[in-house]
This record gives C-alpha cells, sequence and structure tokens, in this order.
C-alpha cells in the first residue's frame, strides 16, 4: 500500500487517457471514456453543443461530456485550489480560475455513444463556455492539475489545437460573451494580483 502525507501529486499525462492531480485526496492518472461514461446522471451533459458554439454538431450525434464538478468530487479538490492548470499533449497549457471553472467546465468524451474522435478533439476535450480566453475550448487534453498557483508563463507554449468557432463573439472586459448563444452564462474576468 502506498501513502501519500500530504494532499499534493503532480498529474502525469498518459496517452489516452486524462490524468488529474495537485491539491487532491485521490490521485488519478488513467480516466478513460468508460470511466466518465461511469459518473453520476446529474453530471452528465448530453449536448454540449447547447451550452457552447464550438461544440456544436451538424451530423454523427451530439457531443457528451462530464461536468468539471464531477471530477472535482471524483478526487476530493481541496479548498486552497484557485486554479486549474490544463495541459494537451501537444504542450499547450494555461490556467483557469477555479471559480470560473467549477461552474461552467465540461470535459468533452464522446459523441453519441462512441468516443470522441481526434477529429472533434478527442479523447477527452476541454470546454468552457462564456470564458474569451485560448482556454476556452482545448483539444486532446491530457492533464487536469488543481493547484493554489497559476502557471507562472504559458508564452512559449503551442496554441490549442482548435482556433475559434465562427460567429463567436469576442472582446475584452466584464460580461463578455464567448459565443452569440443568448443562453450562454456571462463570466466576469478574474481579478489581477
Amino acid at each position: 500500500m502506498f501513502w501519500i502525507n500530504r494532499p499534493y501529486r503532480h498529474a502525469q499525462a498518459n496517452p489516452g487517457r486524462l490524468a488529474l492531480g495537485g491539491i487532491i485526496e485521490r490521485p488519478n492518472f488513467g480516466l478513460s471514456f468508460d470511466d466518465l461514461a461511469a459518473l453520476e446522471e446529474r453530471h452528465q451533459v448530453k449536448n454540449v453543443g447547447a451550452y457552447a458554439a464550438c461544440a456544436r454538431t451538424a451530423a454523427g450525434g451530439a457531443i457528451r461530456g462530464v461536468r468539471i464538478k464531477a471530477l472535482i468530487e471524483l478526487v476530493g479538490m481541496h479548498e486552497e485550489a484557485a486554479f486549474l492548470n490544463i495541459q494537451n499533449h501537444e504542450g499547450f497549457a494555461a490556467s483557469v480560475w477555479r471559480r470560473e471553472a467549477e461552474a461552467l467546465a465540461i470535459v468533452c468524451y464522446a459523441r453519441g455513444d462512441e468516443p470522441l474522435s481526434a477529429a472533434d478533439g478527442g479523447p477527452f476535450r476541454l470546454v468552457v463556455p462564456g470564458l474569451s480566453a485560448a482556454a476556452r475550448d482545448v483539444w486532446n487534453l491530457s492533464t487536469i492539475e488543481f493547484s493554489a498557483n497559476a502557471l507562472a508563463d504559458s508564452k512559449g507554449l503551442l496554441s490549442p489545437a482548435k482556433p475559434r468557432e465562427p460567429g463567436e463573439v469576442t472582446g475584452v472586459g466584464a460580461g463578455v460573451v464567448a459565443n452569440s448563444d443568448p443562453r450562454t452564462l456571462v463570466v466576469p474576468p478574474p481579478v489581477s494580483r
């Protein structure tokens, strides 16, 4: 048996899996399609496109996901974690305030009943409706680390694999809506310190 004397573990990327780490009680280094599909029904999102324009579908079934709240409960995130530091397999990394992600973020994992393909941003894709930043749609997601600190510098890293979708409204300032869907939640920008 392996004991951790502190509730902190770094998330480490594994191909085809979603790793969760950081200031948490139960690190998980290998969530799969089946693991996310087995999470409680109250956390499942049957049509992510209803919340985010970037995940709307023309054919092939709706993109399904699970709310980030389910993953927070799964790993036992500590209150000290103010940020979700996310990274994809291509090297893009960004930080999202927990208060924004906790209410809005969805991890996409399926189209219909099949695992999310690479053409759809899979096997895992993070969508944060209402966020007007590069981290609002991260394809090929590899790790989520719950941390007390934001990433120090992500300027030299690659941009997300998927650019902004046509029709999205962008801008700077409080109350910016990331797409044209009137049901989209509006999130104020984080406070700089």
